[in-house]
């Protein structure tokens, strides 16, 4: 039955024998046993393998044990068991095993053994039959060559593989794998002679693993053409290509002038830290330039040269992007000096050296990037003569740029840099004398700054410089700052004599010099001359000539000119601040001319209309002496008396008691006289009070002779002594400015602002500026806010207006009070004859004060009026601003058009540079431009020197969003390296 195959009978007969046989007949009971074991078997019964473990265990010494234990291998390998069939096939003894069983054996164990895991095992039992003729030898073979293929034993492989090639079975599937070794071996000819021919009968999958094969063999053998539409087609059939097989892509695009596919491949490949990425920044840079975009090839080659993968690609990279920032004249960080000062240092034997060399000096001669170029030409210890000239421009460049910034006492170290090297050209020479003259003259050096400006008229062609046009004109002032008012004449005179194309205010400004000089040498009918000139001008400067053209008529005795002169000025300027000025010596006149009741109703006009003016009380003097004239003694006396009890210690009080003297003796009443004295504290003891006036005038000797520490000693102990002395207020305001002079300045502040609280005095306005100023530099500026304020209101001339004007603006500011702010900006704004430089900061403070309300139309209008240069501190940040704000309504295209011009104007503020940049990153980001974003982050990172002010770490935050934005890395780059450069 067993040999029938009915194996459930033989197992119920097999029972039974074993059961009912003959026990003493072990070996029929043992082939019983054998035999039902091997009948469950192969019925597959669940304890088939208890049964033959247990025949094997009680029957050590049967005959039959290595068939049993075959029987039971070869029952889990067709249960396709292989773990259990290979441990059960290294049981079995093959020298037991008939020949013919061998090769089904080795098959089967080796097999086993593969799927297991257990190659080198496989490997020996398909090793025994490869040889052989049998029908197990090609499976052999195959699985033979399988794990050497595997094992990356590639030749062996290949040798297996070959014999299959026309093998029934395996013939098919064999070519494929001798394509990949071929690949694998980089035989690329071989590939092209069979691969092709592949494709007729491969599959899908197969045949995009053939098209990547074939691809990359005719990329191998440089034939970018033919290997093009087989690259297409695996990038477009595989599930996911390496970036390897991407890049092989872009290259061909690249080779075959498909350009604009290539970068947008490079591009969507990613960046990461590899040779491959470096090939990719490399190729994208000269990409890039074949569409005439230097300004991305610049960015792609900086990228190319900051990876040291492959050093010549770094070299040649690094040469790109130096030679491209130079060309770009894109340095603002110094970048193009970096970078050729990089390539000198890692490749001094470089065939380019002379070239780069070259292009450094080049660079130096036309970087507006002043900082890091004198940075760099510092650090070069032997100059030749090329980098000492371009030192000479450098530090001359840079000396106007802090000029420019108000950083005059550091411009002039830069303009003392530039002539060590005045040999070179003399142009930069002249103007550098030029300009340390002006930054002298703006600190008040005017002896220096007349030096300078001489030593520049003396040097040959400097009649050719532009700023040969004003050096007469600020020569003249020189001169009289210094009080030499004759030289001030000859250069005011020889400026107004060449002068051209010369702004009308300056023309104005030169004539009334010309005036005041002639005037302080009493030639009173030239200076007259020279008033008239400035006031057939018309313009604002026009109310002073004829303030003064009317006072040297008077000095003239020509009173009847002057009254109609000062008459013409109030009506023609009724807001100048010469009016209260021009009522007062008008009242003056007619006194002169006995016109009294219209002297009288100016005096008047003065108290009534200019009640905080200092010529209140001169107005009430002149009244009395107005009075006293017309025999109305005791109108006089009432006038006098007003200003000697509520002006006190002043000099207008000393005045009105020599007039109430004189007008008491008129009346021939002495007495009442000494007895009103006696009731005054400080006149009534005549011998003190001549101690009074001699401890005084001692005090005021020494302060007008600058000793300030003997002075300050004097006028305490004058203060002390006559608390309520005739000259108390001339004391305290020389006491406060001694103490000033020493560095005393709480003790000097608390006297100015004594002197400030005393109404109508000659010192109001100066202690008022001196107050404020002091304020102002001890930061308190809501109190120096309301000192320039009350200086305003007082104000007797246009500059002490304008004083008070720029510091209500900056006290103003300083405090946070935006609303404030706005509205001292805007007073200067509508005032006249203010300077550019003021207007501008007053736009500016506008502007930043309506940012922080969130005004931001308002801001971006004053922003857009200073932004029309970066130069300047206010300028940079002003143009940035413009540009964050066109960004934040969403005009991202307006926001970089103002970029780019920021970038192109070289500002020298590296802050506000960098600030531009991190927009610029920004915006590239929002736009989907990674490439111009990283780029951008990475020229910060390498090139911004500043790491205390938030930049750096805001462009480390902006990198770390951006790798985190990236793609995980590829997980099928496991090819050989194909890189082409």
């Amino acid at each position: 039955m067993f040999n029938k195959e009915k194996y459930p009978a033989a197992i119920r007969l097999f029972d039974s024998f074993i059961r009912n046989g003959d026990k003493s007949n072990m070996v029929l009971v043992s082939d019983a046993e054998y035999y039902r074991s091997i009948a469950a078997l192969k019925l597959f019964n669940p304890d088939a393998e208890y049964q033959i473990l247990m025949f094997i265990y009680t029957h050590p010494e049967s005959p039959r044990l290595n068939e049993a234990r075959l029987e039971l291998a070869d029952y889990f390998y067709q249960n396709k068991n292989y773990r259990k069939a290979a441990n059960y096939y290294e049981t079995v003894n093959r020298q037991e095993l008939k020949s013919d069983k061998l090769p089904e054996y080795f098959f089967r164990f080796g097999y086993s053994l593969y799927i297991k895991g257990d190659q080198s095992k496989a490997l020996l039992m398909f090793s025994e039959i490869k040889d052989i003729d049998t029908e197990y030898t090609p499976p052999a073979v195959y699985y033979f060559s399988q794990i050497a293929y595997e094992q990356k034993m590639y030749q062996t492989a290949m040798e297996g593989f070959m014999r299959l090639k026309d093998d029934e079975t395996f013939g098919g599937v064999v070519p494929f794998y001798i394509v990949q070794i071929l690949y694998l071996q980089k035989d690329y000819d071989g590939i092209l002679s069979l691969a092709p021919d592949l494709l007729k009968s491969a599959g899908k999958s197969r045949s995009v693993e053939l098209y990547r094969f074939i691809g990359d063999a005719y990329y191998n053998k440089e034939n970018y053409k033919e290997a093009l539409p087989y690259l297409e087609k695996y990038a477009a059939g595989a599930k996911a290509s390496g970036r390897e097989d991407q890049y092989e892509l872009g290259y061909c695009y690249y080779k075959t002038g498909e350009i604009d596919k290539a970068i947008k491949l490079f591009l969507e490949i990613g960046a990461k830290s590899d040779l491959l990425s470096q090939n990719i920044w490399n190729i994208l840079g000269d990409c890039y330039l074949q569409k005439g975009d230097k300004t991305r090839a610049r960015l792609a080659f900086g990228q190319a040269s900051q990876l040291n993968y492959d050093k010549k690609i770094r070299e040649e990279a690094l040469f790109n992007f130096a030679k491209l920032t130079y060309e770009t004249a894109y340095a603002p960080f110094g970048e193009a000096i970096a970078a050729f000062q990089e390539y000198i240092d890692l490749y001094p034997g470089s065939k380019r050296i002379q070239e780069v060399y070259d292009y450094l000096v080049g660079t130096f001669m036309q970087i507006k990037n002043y900082t890091a170029a004198l940075a760099a030409l510092d650090k070069i210890g032997n100059k030749d003569s090329r980098l000492e000239e371009a030192y000479q421009k450098v530090a001359f460049f840079r000396g106007l740029e802090l000029l420019k910034n108000l950083q005059v006492e550091e411009s002039i170290g830069l303009f003392d840099k530039s002539l060590k090297y005045e040999k070179y050209s003399t142009q930069i020479r002249a103007r550098a004398i030029y300009w340390r003259g002006e930054a002298n003259y703006r600190l008040g050096r005017y002896d220096l700054a007349k030096d300078d400006y001489q030593l520049f008229m003396g040097l040959p062609g400097s009649a050719l410089l532009s700023e040969n046009s004003l050096v007469k004109y600020n020569l003249g002032y020189a001169f009289f700052n210094l009080k030499d008012y004759p030289d001030a004449l000859t250069n005011f005179k020889a400026f107004e004599s060449g002068i051209s194309n010369t702004k009308s205010e300056v023309l104005a400004d030169v004539k009334n010099r010309i005036a005041d000089c002639y005037y302080v040498a009493t030639n009173y009918a030239s200076a007259i001359d020279y008033y008239d000139k400035v006031i057939a001008y018309g313009n604002p400067d026009a109310d002073y000539a004829m303030f003064q053209k009317g006072f040297s008529l008077g000095l003239m005795n020509n009173n009847k000119g002057k009254v109609d002169v000062l008459t013409a000025l109030i009506q023609k300027f009724p807001s100048s601040t010469f009016v209260p000025d021009a009522i007062f010596e008008r009242g003056r006149a007619y006194l002169v001319l006995e016109e009294y009741t219209k002297g009288e109703a100016d005096f008047n006009t003065i108290i009534s209309s200019y009640a905080g003016s200092a010529f209140v009380p001169r107005s009430i003097v002149q009244l009395g002496l107005l009075y006293y004239n017309l025999s109305e003694n005791d109108k006089a006396i009432a006038q006098y008396k007003k200003v000697i009890e509520n002006y006190k210690s002043t000099p207008e009080a000393r005045d009105a008691m020599t007039g109430l003297r004189n007008t008491y003796v008129e009346l021939n009443d002495v007495d009442t006289y000494f007895s009103y004295v006696k009731t005054l504290d400080g006149y009534g003891d005549v011998n003190m009070a001549e101690k009074d006036s001699l401890l005084y005038m001692s005090g005021e000797n020494l302060f007008m002779t600058g000793k300030y520490d003997k002075a300050s000693n004097i006028l305490q102990n004058y203060i002390t002594e006559f608390p309520n002395g005739s000259f108390k207020q001339n004391a305290q305001y020389y006491l406060a400015e001694s103490f000033r002079s020493t560095g005393k300045t709480d003790e000097a502040l608390k006297l100015y602002r004594q002197v400030a609280d005393q109404p109508n005095n000659q010192f109001l306005e100066p202690s008022l500026i001196a107050a404020s100023s002091i304020l102002s530099d001890k930061e308190d500026y809501s109190t120096s806010l309301d000192y320039y304020e009350r200086l305003e209101k007082v104000s007797s001339n246009d500059a002490n207006k304008l004083m008070a004007l720029k510091g209500e603006l900056n006290s103003a500011y300083q405090a946070g009070d935006a609303q404030k702010t706005i509205i001292a900006a805007s007073k200067i704004n509508s005032s006249a004859n203010i300077p550019e430089e003021l207007s501008r900061e007053a736009t500016f403070m506008s502007a930043k004060a309506n940012y922080s309300l969130n005004n931001f139309d308002d801001a971006l209008r004053d922003f857009r009026k200073v932004a029309t240069e970066v130069t300047s501190i206010e300028g940079a940040e002003s143009k940035y601003r413009v540009a964050e704000l066109l960004n934040k309504k969403d005009k991202p295209a307006e926001a970089e058009k103002v970029i780019s011009e920021f970038i192109d104007q070289k500002s020298p503020h590296k802050y506000w540079m960098a600030r531009v940049f991190l927009l610029l990153a920004d915006i590239s980001i929002k736009k989907g431009d990674s490439l111009q974003a990283r780029a951008t982050l990475q020229s910060l990172k390498d090139y911004y020197t500043v790491d205390n002010d938030g930049i750096l770490d805001e462009v480390k935050a902006k990198i770390s969003s951006l790798d985190e934005s990236k793609p995980a890395p590829d997980k099928t780059d496991n090819q050989p390296n194909n890189v082409k450069q």
